[in-house]
């Protein structure tokens, strides 16, 4: 059965780059280009790229027809991202974004996904070239799970430096630690347009965070920050406070599953009270009680533009949420979203006593009412 589900696979592959190789810009032609979980190997890779080549060419619109293009779960550099066997080989993923490069201006494409594909230091080095070169319409690359390491990360920024249209990055599930950080970082100070930036679960620990968030203080374009799962502690939210306080223009700040307590969090609501642009803050399963619920409520009545705040997780109970919904009612005609679906959900045994210090990431108790909603730790 196994091998008769690959034959087909592999027909309606071979189905595929025969119609690339005929595609048009017409209303039946194939803009959106999706194979995912296909079992594309770099040989199909570079199949692809020719089909793509000999089609844009010979169109006589002078408009490349495809938007979109969809790889993940792959091994477009011949490695198993699950397994991690097979033989690494670039050489096709260069080929096939020189072929996107030589695109230039007849290009229509916008998004590109090759997320769970194994493309370590050669391949982000690639698509850096490809930020650098690319076509000037693209403002989507999502590279979730893709083995980036520190090194990988830098060669990608080196094309985000000089790149003036790229909206949305994903590099979630990706171990870019503290180094990567810092390269991430000095790229946002060269001006990108991002406007969404995703790195739940990178290892950034809190002295990544706090160079990211030093590097966004004068920002004027991202919209959306997830920094989730990373290991954060207390000592960064001194300066996610400064960074709510001067930034005009993030809306959305997501950094659950970390290590906050009620101590780091008095940093993040004061803040609060000078932000006049924020309107989603996510903070579920770290480590905070009704009393930094009440803190927040607090500052809150200085706040008008906080829509929604996500706690699912933590040791706040009813007593809280109404604390926090008290709050936002001085400004708001409408009491702000927070998480009713954690209302019968919290924790509540209370966590250890707040202090200064980071606190290192512990196991979360669960019980049969209180369990993540998802086995995907990364959340927007």
């Amino acid at each position: 059965f196994f091998y008769r589900v690959l034959g087909w696979m592999k027909e309606v592959g071979k189905n595929i780059i025969n119609r690339l190789r005929e595609n048009s810009v017409a209303v039946d032609g194939l803009h959106h280009l999706d194979m995912s979980s296909s079992l594309i190997s770099p040989k199909e890779l570079k199949l692809i790229s020719d089909a793509i080549k000999s089609n844009f060419q010979a169109i006589e619109s002078g408009l490349a027809p495809l938007i979109s293009i969809e790889f993940p779960g792959n091994q477009i550099c011949g490695i198993d991202s699950g397994t991690m066997k097979g033989t690494y080989d670039s050489a096709s993923l260069m080929d096939f974004v020189n072929t996107l490069v030589q695109m230039g201006k007849v290009s229509r494409l916008k998004k590109i996904n090759l997320s769970r594909n194994y493309l370590d230091v050669d391949g982000f080095s690639c698509l850096g070239s490809l930020l650098t070169n690319g076509p000037s319409t693209l403002c989507e690359l999502y590279l979730q799970s893709c083995g980036g390491t520190s090194i990988a990360i830098k060669e990608l920024m080196q094309g985000l430096k000089n790149n003036k249209t790229l909206q949305l990055l994903d590099l979630r599930d990706n171990d870019i630690g503290v180094d990567g950080a810092s390269y991430i970082a000095d790229a946002l100070q060269s001006g990108p347009k991002l406007k969404q930036l995703m790195l739940s679960n990178c290892n950034l620990e809190s002295a990544g965070s706090i160079s990211i968030c030093q590097s966004l203080m004068t920002n004027i374009s991202l919209e959306i920050l997830n920094i989730g799962d990373n290991n954060i502690g207390d000592s960064a939210a001194p300066q996610i406070a400064l960074l709510l306080e001067s930034n005009k223009v993030l809306k959305y700040l997501c950094i659950p599953e970390n290590a906050f307590t009620d101590y780091g969090m008095a940093y993040i609501s004061k803040s609060l009270m000078k932000n006049k642009n924020l309107a989603f803050l996510g903070i579920q399963w770290n480590f905070l009680t009704n009393d930094a619920a009440e803190l927040l409520g607090n500052c809150l009545m200085q706040n008008n533009s906080l829509k929604a705040v996500h706690i699912l997780g933590n040791a706040i109970d009813r007593i809280g949420i109404k604390s926090i919904l008290e709050g936002s009612k001085m400004l708001n005609t409408k009491p702000i979203d927070v998480d009713m679906a954690g209302m019968n959900c919290c924790v509540v045994s209370a966590p250890p006593t707040p202090t200064n210090k980071d606190v290192k990431r512990r196991s979360r108790p669960t019980t049969a009412t209180n369990r993540p909603i998802s086995a995907n730790k990364s959340r927007k």
